[in-house]
């Protein structure tokens, strides 16, 4: 029982390093898998506002920016009356 007792007040550090090796672990691979600057900047306003205001919140914020920045509203056109030129050559 006394290391039990000599390592005891040192368990919060302990912890506090465990928790921050793990936060910097998920968030390298989080952001390894964004492939552009505006999922970058979507994954870190979601962030904030979930460390923040929350998880509902956090989530609905990263919904809303991710249609506003990164979703495009534009139908798809698609003319089937041109012809397409063939070359032999």
């Amino acid at each position: 029982m006394p290391l039990v007792t000599l390592i005891r007040p040192a368990f919060g550090i302990f912890f506090a390093l465990t928790m921050v090796v793990q936060a910097f672990a998920c968030g390298y691979i989080g952001i390894k898998m964004l492939t552009d600057n505006q999922q970058r900047g979507i994954a870190l306003a979601m962030a904030a506002v979930l460390a923040i205001k929350g998880a509902s919140i956090g989530l609905l914020s990263g919904v809303v920016l991710y249609f506003v920045i990164e979703h495009k509203f534009t139908p798809k056109v698609v003319d089937h009356d041109v012809p397409k030129s063939v070359s032999c050559g």
